[in-house]
């Protein structure tokens, strides 16, 4: 949640223009997930979203040896995401590197029509419109199914997977998941189960003592088990999170001639209600970031 905290700012410095400040963000997520690794906290990897929100913005000020690093390691952390794979040719085509961006092209299977929209992305005489969609909410934090003492995280419903996006109301594409908050909390939680039980194994062994040694101080064997009973009793498992958390992050990109655009994002399964429309307007070379959030 700390972490997701600069996720959010350079999310809203990007969609306000704000580059420089969207890019410091960025680097702060990972640069967070660094020191939490490097302290011994967590074996934490690197956020695949801030990467990729990263190697936009390198993109959009035509530093494209950051933007193909950037490119490069989100495909480290998320292999599967669909859009990796012309960002990728693209990032390698643009500073000339043609033996690489043949190997991308084959290893991910780049058809000819998908390479040609890839080069599109660099004529500065168009722009682009980057859709950010936060889809559903996040798991809720609640007492373990069988050791009330101690917390678990519940996948909460979410009927919609993706969103439809228009632009000047003709489709233009689905939006695809990179940060799979839902899988990453319940997993996070899961890998620390182990310090929490051992917490609580030598919280019991503290508790117990007190309670002998309150019964004998006071030669009253009753407040053995009252004092027991307070503190059992108020043991309770720390359920606090950050429940308007979406489940997921997703992006769709797309390029747009110069110009003023409607945008429209539709969640697809929660009834088709758009939940935005956006009129924007985008210059040649300029990438425009549009957020939209779904709540089922």
């Amino acid at each position: 949640e700390n972490v997701l905290i600069s996720v959010y700012l350079a999310i809203c410095y990007a969609e306000m223009g704000e580059s420089e400040d969207a890019l410091v963000e960025a680097r702060r997520v990972n640069r967070k997930l660094e020191l939490m690794v490097s302290e011994g906290k967590r074996k934490y990897k690197q956020n695949a979203f801030a990467r990729y929100l990263s190697a936009t913005l390198h993109e959009s000020e035509g530093a494209w040896d950051s933007a193909y690093i950037d490119y490069k390691k989100t495909f480290d952390l998320e292999p599967d995401f669909f859009e990796l794979r012309k960002d990728l040719y693209r990032a390698a085509y643009a500073q000339r590197m043609m033996d690489v961006a043949q190997d991308w092209s084959e290893r991910l299977a780049l058809a000819e029509d998908e390479k040609e929209q890839s080069r599109r992305g660099l004529a500065r005489d168009r722009g682009e419109i980057i859709v950010i969609y936060e889809n559903g909410l996040s798991p809720e934090k609640r007492p373990h199914r069988n050791f009330y003492s101690i917390p678990e995280f519940v996948a909460r419903h979410n009927p919609v997977v993706e969103a439809r996006v228009e632009v000047g109301g003709n489709p233009v594409g689905v939006t695809h998941s990179l940060f799979n908050i839902e899988k990453i909390a319940i997993q996070n939680l899961e890998e620390k189960y182990a310090g929490i039980i051992a917490k609580k194994v030598a919280g019991v062994v503290v508790k117990e003592s007190v309670a002998y040694g309150i019964a004998k101080a006071t030669k009253e064997p009753w407040l053995y088990e009252l004092t027991r009973l307070i503190f059992y009793v108020s043991d309770q498992a720390d359920v606090r999170s950050w429940k308007l958390l979406p489940r997921d992050l997703q992006i769709l990109r797309t390029t747009v001639e110069p110009g003023t655009h409607t945008v429209r994002v539709t969640p697809l399964g929660g009834g088709e209600v758009s939940i935005r429309e956006r009129t924007v307007q985008v210059r040649a070379g300029q990438k425009v970031f549009v957020s939209a959030r779904y709540l089922p």
